[in-house]
């Protein structure tokens, strides 16, 4: 099995790849866009072609990304009372 994470909004956003357990690559965006700390989204690193991985996009059974529960609350607040008048 084949987990792709997605962190962003942390101190160290990027990427990494998960084969049974064993990772298999990880990128932080700050080597890319040489920001120390940054919190963007892994943009410059999704674009990177790994270096030594034949996989595409199509052989990642998962992708996960963290959560901050208070964020999903307001989030889903926001999305039903925008429905009401």
């Amino acid at each position: 099995m084949k987990v792709l994470g997605v962190v962003t909004k942390t101190h160290d956003s990027g990427i990494a790849l998960v084969e049974d357990g064993v990772p298999e690559l990880i990128f932080e965006e700050e080597r890319f866009n040489r920001v120390k700390k940054t919190k963007n989204f892994p943009s410059r690193v999704s674009r990177r072609p790994a270096p030594t991985s034949t996989s595409s996009i199509a052989d990642v059974d998962v992708i996960t990304t963290p959560w901050d529960v208070r964020q999903l609350r307001r989030t889903a607040l926001r999305l039903l009372t925008r429905r009401f008048p």
